[in-house]
This record gives C-alpha cells, sequence and structure tokens, in this order.
C-alpha cells in the first residue's frame, strides 16, 4: 500500500473529526497509520513518501519527536539538507526525548551535517 493510495491523510482526518468532537477513533486511525508508515520506513528507508506519511501520522498523534526527524529523513532524501538538519534540531529540542532519543538525533544530526557540508565542497570544486 502507498500514502497516496490512502483516501485521506491523517492530519486531515484529525481535523475533520476534532470539529465534530470525536477524538478517539482519529487516536486510533493515527496510531494504526503511525505503525504502517514504521514498518514501511523500515522496510524502504529510501521511499521519501513513506517519511513523509509518518511524520503527517505522527503529527495526527500530537508526537512531536517522530514528526521532525520522519521530516528530516525525508527532506535528507529530497537533498534539502538545511531543512533535514533544522529538523532534527527541532526533534533535539522535544522535552519528551530520552536519552537515547537524544544520543540517536545527535548521530544523525552529524551524519547530516558531514553531507551536507561534503555537497557544498563538492559544488565548489565543479
Amino acid at each position: 500500500m502507498t500514502p497516496s493510495a490512502l483516501p485521506i491523510s491523517p492530519k486531515t482526518l484529525a481535523r475533520f473529526a476534532r470539529r465534530a468532537g470525536r477524538d478517539a477513533p482519529v487516536v486510533a486511525c493515527c496510531a494504526e497509520a503511525q505503525s504502517l508508515a514504521r514498518r514501511e520506513t523500515r522496510a524502504e528507508p529510501n521511499r521519501g513518501d513513506w517519511w513523509l506519511y509518518l511524520a503527517q501520522a505522527s503529527a495526527g498523534l500530537k508526537d512531536p519527536l517522530t514528526q521532525h526527524q520522519a521530516m528530516a529523513e525525508k527532506l535528507a532524501l529530497d537533498g534539502a539538507w538545511p531543512s533535514a538538519i533544522r529538523q532534527l534540531k527541532e526533534a533535539r529540542d522535544v522535552k519528551t526525548a530520552s536519552f537515547y532519543d537524544l544520543s540517536t538525533i545527535s548521530a544523525r544530526l552529524r551524519d547530516f551535517e558531514a553531507r551536507y557540508k561534503e555537497e557544498r565542497e563538492d559544488e565548489k570544486n565543479s
């Protein structure tokens, strides 16, 4: 299943459900969407659409840590290094992040910064 095959994004579904006063079904739907997106990003980490879907589902669940991490991965795949780095810095600032989360984010941030620096140097030398 691809994200585009889904009829409505979790974020949009959450907005409609809040208007109707029904958050419980939205949380279940977003949790299911997040679970699916996690599985798919593990299976196909080079597919930006799954990272975007994970970010959207995480936003619907009010999970900013996963939202920012997933968005960073999507942006990195698109080559938007400054934006990807910014997303990881925002993830690092999330108050609910554990020591393990922060370690993972810091390692990924160093990797992204090194790739961005390398890409800029390659552009200069070309």
